[in-house]
């Protein structure tokens, strides 16, 4: 799915990733370990498309997509979370999965201001797959609720609910149990490994 040869990022006189050649195959969960400061979030960036490399290349579903921009590798097929979450948290769970979902439609601004029948089509099947996706990460419940409101595992849990919202075909997580327990870390490993076998 995902192959790297050479990737290599510099900052100036530091090189935050060096020639590093990666694979991952359909199915699989890999993990990237390393200390603070060992270059696993600039390595992120890079394959999707967040940072440019300063060499190397990157192959993703057999296509070179090296400098790609974010938006091109998400229509591809590429999702990620970040290590702090980004989520709207004024908003309802429901609605920021939505947004998600919102993302992919076809629908403009008219659409939206006159409430054309495309408009209506696509709010409902947003709508739809949100509550699907909601569903899927065991957040059903907290649909209603403020994301200000949900614990730190359940605002981790929404963010990968997010990305899945993209409908992806290879999704990274960035540091997806930073800050939360063992028992909380259990139960986002169960959903990983769910996202892998669905």
């Amino acid at each position: 799915m995902l192959v790297t040869r050479g990737l290599t990022k510099n900052f100036g006189g530091l090189t935050a990733v060096n020639r590093v050649d990666f694979e991952i195959r359909e199915g699989e969960i890999v993990a990237i370990i390393g200390p603070n400061g060992a270059g696993k979030t600039t390595f992120f960036n890079l394959i999707s498309g967040f940072y440019r490399p300063s060499g190397g290349s990157i192959n993703f579903l057999g296509r070179e997509v090296t400098n790609w921009p974010v938006h091109r590798l998400a229509r591809l097929g590429m999702a990620r979370t970040f290590q702090t979450t980004h989520l709207f948290t004024d908003a309802t769970v429901l609605d920021n999965l939505i947004v998600g979902y919102r993302a992919k439609t076809g629908m403009g601004l008219v659409d939206a201001l006159l409430h054309t029948p495309r408009a209506t089509r696509e709010e409902k099947a947003s709508r739809e797959k949100a509550w699907a996706v909601l569903d899927f990460i065991g957040l059903a419940n907290a649909a209603h609720r403020p994301v200000r409101s949900l614990s730190q595992e359940e605002a981790k849990r929404l963010a990968i609910g997010l990305a899945l919202a993209t409908e992806p075909k290879l999704l990274l997580l960035d540091e997806p149990a930073a800050g939360i327990n063992l028992g909380e870390t259990d139960r986002l490993t169960a959903l990983i490994r769910k996202i892998r076998d669905s």
